[in-house]
């Protein structure tokens, strides 16, 4: 007789049941050819989440509703008044990946006069670099807090934001951000590190991964559209979803690296 038939193969359980990732454009799946299939959350959620939900909103930043930012622009959502409250309690991995925006529309202001600024060397710089500094820490550390009482029992993962000042190999790259925006990203980056690792959540150090800042990833595929372009082609997400994952099996404490920073 023959052998009974030995039925499907079981499949592998996932490490997390219920996976939140909270983010802005790049985390709604911007710029991936297709969205759901390779977006960085889609290749994450793929290989460690049973269930997944992409609160992810276009433009969100981590500086909430009535901040003063640019006169000229204030932001349409933001993670603490729209994402936070979504998540459901029983989530137990929430993502973060927030920051371009706020370099935008925070960065590139002079608190004093609420207009963009127009030199580097603008006489109301020094205050205003210490109060982005501080409305970062203060609100990193809101948001982190948020996420713990609305999911006590998730782990956190956040990620730093690429330094969007460094030219990425074009000999004549279009204009570069200023420089309160490449500062506010710096301050960003060191609010979510040492908030981070106090609390003990996991860091994605993208602020200090070397193929985001490069062209192409090492398959020769393009990782963005143009050198100054703040969200990845699907190499790049593969890059974002390896690293996430990479952290999330094997935290470490994050450390400076020459990209990380404001210069």
């Amino acid at each position: 007789s023959q052998d009974p038939s030995p039925g499907p193969v079981p499949t592998r359980s996932k490490r997390f049941k219920n996976c939140a990732f909270l983010g802005d454009s790049i985390t709604a799946g911007g710029s991936a050819s297709t969205i759901g299939t390779t977006d960085y959350v889609s290749l994450v959620s793929n290989a460690i989440c049973a269930r997944t939900a992409n609160l992810a909103l276009g433009g969100a930043t981590a500086i909430p509703h009535g901040t003063p930012y640019c006169t000229r622009d204030v932001p349409t959502y933001n993670v603490l008044d729209d994402e936070i409250p979504k998540v459901d309690p029983s989530s137990d991995l929430v993502s973060l990946y927030i920051g371009v925006n706020d370099a935008w529309l925070y960065g590139g202001c002079n608190n004093a006069t609420g207009l963009p600024f127009t030199d580097v060397n603008d006489l109301a710089w020094a205050t205003n670099e210490l109060w982005i500094v501080a409305q970062y820490n203060f609100f990193v550390g809101k948001i982190v807090a948020a996420v713990r009482a609305k999911a006590p029992n998730a782990t956190l993962v956040v990620l730093t934001v690429p330094n969007i000042a460094i030219d990425r190999g074009s000999a004549s790259p279009p204009a570069l951000p200023s420089w309160p925006q490449r500062v506010a990203l710096f301050a960003l980056t060191r609010a979510i590190k040492a908030t981070l690792v106090a609390s003990g959540g996991i860091v994605v150090d993208l602020a200090c991964e070397p193929l985001m800042y490069a062209m192409t990833a090492p398959n020769g595929q393009r990782i963005y559209t143009n050198t100054i372009d703040v969200h990845p082609l699907d190499a790049g997400h593969a890059v974002v979803a390896a690293d996430f994952l990479n952290a999330v099996a094997h935290p470490v404490t994050p450390r400076p690296c020459a990209y990380d920073s404001a210069l």
